[in-house]
């Protein structure tokens, strides 16, 4: 089924680039792929092709697809909405925000940009309670965090704490997210919590929560107690930690289409004060930037003009400012069947080499 290459539709790609899409899904690294390049205003190239499911039901991708963003969650909305709240205060240190945050020493910039010495990730699920014993948890971990604004090791758990911060705070992640963009979508914007009739058109993504639950253990967490999801992983963020704060988390949770990822884009850019600190020369220097990471992890650093981020469920972007272009290549790589070794950094690297990079775009 994976190796049928009449499943496809193309507009711009060369058949060098198809066919490393092709190599790729028929040695079962993803069943269905999607990929294009926006550049100031028309797409350059777009293309899809393969299954956006294979069980319970076979379905086709298509340009209409809807994927779990996943940690693309990260920049695309809470560090946006950090930015817009809290702009004349990134560089103080959260104690300024009252008694409760006392003792923490570190700025909302080292947050955003994974500088307050959290780990790269925790099962929070497996730990906390409720909502705000997981949000006491991870503020005591801030008091003790750095505040030094060195490079930092990204983490989940500084994403976690932004959403639970702004809930905090009075703005609710999916809340502000339906007034930005006047209204729910999925299609045409991003939203959280995907209305159930848009599931037939949502990508599959893998059963059991198998990834989580082997992580866990691996960290040393015992998983005895929790029950893991024996269902096909489909239409609820796919992340465990996410999905105990009910689907709508600073560090992912986003679900959308290829359209609503340019429209959320060109949107987003464009205001202010978000367009100031994203362009501002003076952070140029960091690996992140507002959740973005400068560059593509792996490449030689002459692509650092692009941000980059990517999600574990085989999805990633990397967008320029001047002019604005977005390149993005969207997978359901850990859809059940799929090689549990695939390379995707890789893949990904390579597909951004010959259709960015090598084309001069």
């Amino acid at each position: 089924m994976a190796k049928d290459r009449s499943i496809f539709e193309n507009f711009g790609l060369t058949q060098q680039e198809l066919n490393k899409l092709f190599v790729w899904q028929e040695d079962g690294h993803f069943p269905g792929w999607c990929t294009g390049i926006w550049k100031e205003g028309r797409w350059i190239s777009r293309a899809w092709g393969g299954y956006a499911r294979v069980v319970p039901s076979i379905h086709p991708m298509t340009w209409e697809t809807i994927f779990d963003w996943a940690s693309l969650t990260k920049p695309l909305w809470t560090a946006f909405l950090i930015v817009q709240e809290f702009a004349k205060v990134l560089d103080l240190p959260i104690s300024v925000f009252g008694r409760e945050f006392h003792e923490c020493r570190v700025t909302l910039r080292n947050v955003l940009n994974h500088e307050a010495g959290f780990p790269d990730w925790e099962p929070l699920y497996l730990q906390t309670g409720s909502k705000w014993d997981r949000w006491d948890y991870l503020l005591n971990r801030l008091r003790t965090g750095s505040s030094s604004g060195t490079n930092g090791i990204y983490s989940c758990l500084d994403y976690q704490w932004l959403g639970l911060f702004l809930e905090r705070k009075g703005s609710l992640l999916r809340d502000r997210l339906h007034e930005y963009h006047d209204g729910e979508s999925c299609r045409t914007y991003p939203d959280f919590l995907p209305r159930i009739e848009l599931r037939k058109d949502i990508a599959g993504v893998e059963t059991f929560r198998a990834y989580e639950k082997r992580k866990s253990e691996e960290r040393g967490f015992s998983t005895e107690t929790y029950i893991y999801h024996q269902i096909f992983t489909w239409g609820q963020v796919h992340d465990l930690n996410a999905w105990t704060l009910g689907g709508v988390a600073g560090n992912a949770g986003l679900f959308g289409t290829p359209t609503a990822l340019i429209h959320h884009i060109e949107k987003m850019v464009c205001t202010e004060p978000y367009y100031t600190q994203l362009t501002s020369a003076e952070f140029s220097g960091k690996t992140y930037h507002l959740g973005w990471h400068r560059g593509m992890p792996g490449l030689d650093g002459t692509e650092r003009e692009w941000l980059y981020h990517s999600g574990f469920t085989g999805v990633c972007v990397a967008m320029r400012v001047f002019p604005l272009t977005v390149w993005f290549f969207f997978t359901n790589r850990i859809h059940p069947y799929v090689k549990q070794d695939t390379p995707i950094p890789t893949l990904r690297r390579e597909l951004f080499r010959v259709m960015v990079l090598e084309k001069g775009l």
